[in-house]
């Protein structure tokens, strides 16, 4: 496979126009099977410890 360095579609190695937005992939390298496994795998940050509780703030009332 192919990945269109423009818009990012998958196109099948032998395409040498994107045929979603026209790009030039003749000199586009195939992508590897590593790396299409890795960039479908969703990264996962982490945000932090955050404390959160359930009472309410003051100023606002409870429905």
């Amino acid at each position: 496979m192919k990945t269109c360095p423009n818009c990012g579609s998958k196109m099948e190695p032998s395409v040498n126009f994107c045929t979603n937005c026209g790009a030039d992939l003749r000199n586009v390298p195939l992508d590897s099977e590593e790396h299409s496994v890795q960039a479908s795998e969703p990264k996962m940050t982490r945000v932090g410890n955050r404390k959160e509780t359930s009472e309410p703030k003051e100023g606002f009332s409870s429905f």
